[in-house]
């Protein structure tokens, strides 16, 4: 239905909703029942009208990039604009009622990245103690999940507990941490070699920890005291990204190594853990960039302004600046440009949708990037 009255207005250049759901539910009753499912048409088909098509063909990529750039007489280019319409929905109060209780106010680094209701991650509540279940936490969605990401906060001492308990609960086996423990505000939060915390019903303890190409990487057991059920969490801790990164294709090498990681412990695993200081914008390019690489390497495109778009319903204010935004599509550029031969670079010819071919391959379903977008855009 939605493609059909889409298909009438790139054709025709207008549409009568009212008068094309008269006609369609004389062929099928039913199809539309409650005023939320008629408000979330017209909604759908705005997005479409606003933001056009925005899914590029990888061989299109950097032809579409220096069109975005390109200015226009006076007026703002089309890529300050797309990032305009990225960020246009601004929070009310009633979004963020747990955020903004007073006995979760103090678990907040920051009033300005607050995890809206219906994305939040919710902890198990113990009994007895008001807003034992918030965490200021995030999910967002990836090219495979609905939750395949949990962006949050670096913890604070009074939160450490429930930072460990939503791993836990969850069963994160990656923690991708992109915060420095070298800021005072950012203390460490896991056990050191020879310590075991202990929350309750479970255990953490500290296995080992490496050093690669200025990444850390710490594994930590998991262990239930009430039965035989433990797991192990990996942790990839590295800072400066992507700011160190030069080429900036070459950020998407901690994404491989993440990829890597979860390739080889598929079974039960739960969201990945981005964290940095503010549960923000390193998290958010971070799942953004590879939520993009799948989409690319499967599909040979990508939609950097729906993905971002989407992070931004789930948490307002990762992408403070159109520069956060704009780092999206310089890095897929430089990928494209690195995959490209000069002399096809020349013609205006890339081929950038097999960057990680040397990453095993994944056993993809569907993509729920694809199936949430148009709801998620329009229920906001």
């Amino acid at each position: 239905m939605l493609d059909t009255m889409m298909r009438q207005i790139k054709d025709k250049n207008n549409i009568s909703i009212y008068n094309f759901l008269c006609h369609i539910r004389q062929q099928r009753n039913y199809l539309v029942q409650t005023e939320d499912q008629y408000i979330f048409i017209h909604d759908a088909l705005m997005e479409y009208i606003s933001s056009g098509e925005t899914e590029v063909k990888d061989s299109n990529l950097v032809k579409y990039i220096e069109d975005l750039n390109a200015f226009k007489d006076s007026g703002p280019t089309l890529m300050d604009t797309q990032y305009k319409m990225v960020v246009n929905y601004k929070p009310k109060e009633f979004p963020i009622p747990s955020a903004t209780l007073p006995v979760n106010e103090p678990k907040n680094r920051s009033k300005t990245l607050l995890p809206v209701e219906i994305s939040r991650v919710r902890l198990p509540t113990q009994p007895g103690e008001e807003g034992s279940d918030y965490i200021n936490a995030s999910y967002f969605q990836g090219y495979n999940r609905n939750e395949e990401f949990i962006v949050t906060q670096h913890p604070m001492e009074s939160t450490i507990q429930d930072f460990w308990r939503m791993v836990w609960d969850k069963n994160c086996m990656t923690i991708v941490l992109l915060s420095s423990t070298a800021d005072e505000d950012c203390p460490e939060f896991w056990p050191l070699k020879d310590v075991t915390m202990e929350y309750g019903h479970f255990t953490v303890s500290f296995i080992d920890e490496t050093h690669h190409l200025g990444q850390i990487h710490r594994s930590f057991l998991l262990q239930s005291t009430q039965d035989d059920y433990e797991c192990t969490t990996k942790m990839i801790a590295t800072t400066m990204w992507p700011e160190n990164c030069s080429p900036l294709s070459s950020s998407f090498e901690l994404t491989q190594l993440v990829n890597g990681w979860q390739q080889e412990n598929q079974e039960n695993q739960g969201p990945t853990i981005v964290i940095d200081k503010y549960g923000g914008t390193q998290a958010a390019t971070f799942c953004a960039l590879f939520t993009l690489q799948d989409q690319l390497n499967h599909e040979g495109s990508v939609d950097v302004y729906m993905v971002a778009k989407l992070y931004h319903l789930k948490r307002p204010g990762i992408f403070p600046k159109a520069e956060d935004y704009k780092l999206l599509y310089r890095t897929l550029e430089s990928v494209c440009e690195d995959q490209t031969p000069a002399g096809d670079r020349d013609s205006g010819i890339s081929n950038c949708n097999n960057y990680s071919a040397t990453m095993p391959p994944s056993q993809y379903t569907s993509s729920s990037l694809n199936k949430e977008t148009r709801h998620e855009t329009s229920t906001m």
